[in-house]
């Protein structure tokens, strides 16, 4: 199991510098059980789309895939949001719990 990275932590990327001077803030690609888990939510969702689709019709599983896959999208989106632009202390630094 990984820990986590540090800001003083060798940034992993394997640049040689620190982690906060190299890719601190920066969308850091997917790997790992992320990646595992972006995929099983994908083929989740295509698989419900076919079984609705041959069902119900091509239109409502056509339907379902789509909202399916943007379920997905809000999921990633929401469970690594975006970092803090605003000054230290400002209202704008909201913390996630990570």
């Amino acid at each position: 199991m990984a820990s986590e990275i540090s800001r003083n932590d060798p940034c992993p990327c394997g640049s040689g510098l620190k982690y906060k001077r190299c890719c601190l803030g920066k969308r850091v690609p997917l790997r790992g059980k992320r990646l595992l888990w972006v995929l099983l939510l994908l083929c989740g969702a295509l698989g419900l789309a076919v079984a609705v689709g041959l069902s119900y019709g091509l239109g409502r599983g056509v339907g379902t895939g789509a909202a399916a896959l943007l379920l997905v999208a809000i999921l990633l989106v929401s469970s690594r949001p975006p970092p803090s632009t605003g000054k230290r202390g400002q209202s704008s630094d909201i913390n996630f719990g990570r």
